[in-house]
Parts: C-alpha cells; sequence; structure tokens
C-alpha cells in the first residue's frame, strides 16, 4: 500500500517534471524563432 503510495507520487512528479522541460523547450525554440526574426528584419531594414 505505502509503496503504491509513493509510485503514484513519483510518477506525479516525473510527469510534472517532463511538462516542464517541454514547456522550457518550446519556449526557448519561440525565443530563438522571434529572435532571429527580428535580426532578420533588421538586416532588410539597412
Amino acid at each position: 500500500m505505502i509503496t503504491l503510495l509513493l509510485y503514484q507520487k513519483s510518477t506525479k512528479l516525473i510527469l510534472k517534471n517532463v511538462l516542464f522541460s517541454i514547456k522550457v523547450h518550446i519556449l526557448f525554440f519561440y525565443f530563438s524563432f522571434i529572435l532571429s526574426f527580428f535580426e532578420n528584419t533588421n538586416n532588410y531594414m539597412n
């Protein structure tokens, strides 16, 4: 019984960590994409 509870808690934690890392990767990807986009527009303006 106790091991089952611990197992459920650990899986929830792992799921949270996985979701968090996915969010971070998506945010990082968008951030780099936007940065490169702005750099390109600046180059065109010059």
